[in-house]
């Protein structure tokens, strides 16, 4: 349960998703995840998949074969809270 006071709508928003991105970062798998803190690039399936762990119906996570690389990353920093490229 997140509930938030802020001056504006916007900003409990902003709040709401970064709670959202820190629960989720909790869900990346160990490998994954010491892939992104060493800097290395990782797969379309690799995102794909952990996309999918969080929200199994997405899009690129059904169909990361015929998604765009920079669209799946962009999901995944979304959804993760992250920056990678």
């Amino acid at each position: 349960l997140f509930s938030c006071v802020a001056p504006t709508l916007a900003a409990c928003r902003e709040k709401r998703d970064k709670w959202v991105q820190a629960k989720n970062y909790k869900k990346i798998y160990p490998s994954i995840l010491k892939r992104i803190e060493d800097g290395k690039r990782l797969t379309k399936i690799e995102m794909s998949s952990q996309i999918g762990h969080v929200e199994p119906y997405h899009h690129v996570s059904i169909y990361w074969d015929t998604s765009m690389r920079d669209e799946i990353v962009e999901m995944f920093n979304k959804l993760f809270g992250t920056s990678i490229q």
